[in-house]
């Protein structure tokens, strides 16, 4: 039986909405790590998280606000340098909010990939 793939729904105007996604990829430089930001804009689905997402963190709850987003794209957590893009968590800016990747799923079977965000203060 085929894999049922969501990826039109991610896409699919009367759900999904436009984000841009700030991604720090590096190197280390002389014992320093030196980050190349690239940003990129892109849509999905972002919601608040709901008890079940947040019960999937090992660190609980979150106060500062925490979003799912449903995205098409790969969005990536803190990577070490022997990783094939060693860089810092992608951030993503939504409805001028600075939002901080900090947990991925793996569902592009299915055509999505799930990623938690925790909404940075002071942004």
């Amino acid at each position: 039986m085929p894999n049922l793939s969501i990826a039109e729904l991610i896409t699919d105007p009367d759900f999904c909405q436009s984000f841009t996604v700030t991604r720090l990829t590096g190197s280390v430089v002389k014992g320093d790590f030196i980050t190349t930001p690239e940003t990129m804009q892109t849509t999905g689905i972002i919601r608040p998280a709901n008890t079940k997402d947040i019960q999937m963190l090992p660190e609980g709850d979150r106060v500062t606000g925490l979003v799912t987003v449903y995205s098409s794209i790969q969005l990536y957590v803190t990577r070490a340098a022997g990783a094939t893009r060693a860089g810092l968590s992608d951030e993503i800016t939504w409805q001028g909010e600075q939002y901080k990747i900090i947990q991925t799923a793996n569902y592009s079977d299915y055509g999505y990939f799930k990623n938690m965000a925790v909404r940075k203060l002071g942004s």
